[in-house]
């Protein structure tokens, strides 16, 4: 975990002095991840959240599937996904059930239309969606 805490430092300052930081993203997926295992679901949260915000900016503006080039990040879509997904889980952890539904929701959305239905980040938000709705 400090590891990930320096590696965070380092790309916040880099950011903050207009550098271009690639993956950024995945470090605080990686962080949230962690700190979900220690149960530090309200940190692992702030962390699922800015992965989503860095997403959105590396992403934007996100054309639709149909107009999509050859060489399409479609890695990078997926990693937008898992980041709605661990905003929701963590949500869910707090108990923020409605904001979890549509953390889910609109994750489920973009997954379905870049991903396909097939896919395994698309399944697990059906399952996700089905259990939230058994509470």
């Amino acid at each position: 975990m400090s590891c990930l805490r320096k590696a965070i430092k380092i790309e916040t300052t880099m950011q903050t002095e207009g550098l271009v930081v690639e993956k950024a993203a995945d470090t605080h997926l990686n962080m949230c991840a962690v700190l979900s295992q220690l149960s530090e679901h309200a940190e692992a949260l702030v962390h699922a959240k800015q992965a989503l915000i860095l997403m959105q900016e590396e992403l934007y503006p996100l054309p639709h599937p149909d107009e999509l080039p050859d060489d399409a990040p479609i890695d990078r879509v997926s990693v937008l996904c898992i980041a709605y997904y661990n905003s929701a889980v963590e949500q869910e952890f707090l108990k923020q059930f409605g904001r979890a539904q549509r953390s889910y929701l609109k994750g489920l959305d973009i997954a379905e239309l870049y991903l396909g239905e097939d896919h395994s980040i698309t399944k697990a938000y059906t399952g996700s969606l089905r259990n939230l709705g058994a509470r």
